[in-house]
């Protein structure tokens, strides 16, 4: 894990906002209108979620792009936790769980945004870049 800085980007793709509950039901729907939306059979899809602390997640999904565009969500630039994930999509949860221990060990306060960069339509497994960002 380190501490690295990271350029703005943006986001492409459908979003939503949903109750803690209620993610296991909606974030399927979302990715497949993600992968229905997209022109490249070899895009690497990410997933951006806020966490507004109101017991619920505001995510988007879709591929990064370098410019805005009309219905693109922002990726802000600053200070990152990065991991490079290399297991099972099963266990970034635990991942992430790690970087937020790295982050507080390190002294540093995270934000309320967390990406995930590494899906893939095939269905597979795939190396995901794990960041969480810095205030």
């Amino acid at each position: 894990m380190e501490i690295i800085e990271r350029a703005p980007l943006h986001l492409v793709g459908p979003s939503l906002t949903a109750g803690l509950g209620e993610l296991p039901e909606v974030v399927g729907r979302l990715w497949r209108r993600a992968f229905e939306l997209a022109d490249d059979e070899d895009t690497v899809f990410a997933e951006l979620s806020q966490d507004p602390g109101d017991n619920t997640r505001v995510l988007a999904v879709g591929r990064l792009v370098s410019e805005p565009t009309e219905d693109s969500a922002l990726v802000p630039g600053g200070r990152w936790v990065h991991h490079q994930h290399d297991g099972p999509v099963t266990d970034i949860a635990d991942s992430f769980g790690a970087m937020f221990d790295f982050a507080d060990a390190q002294g540093e306060t995270v934000g309320g945004l967390t990406l995930d960069v590494g899906y893939e339509r095939d269905g597979e497994e795939h190396v995901h870049q794990l960041y969480i960002q810095l205030v």
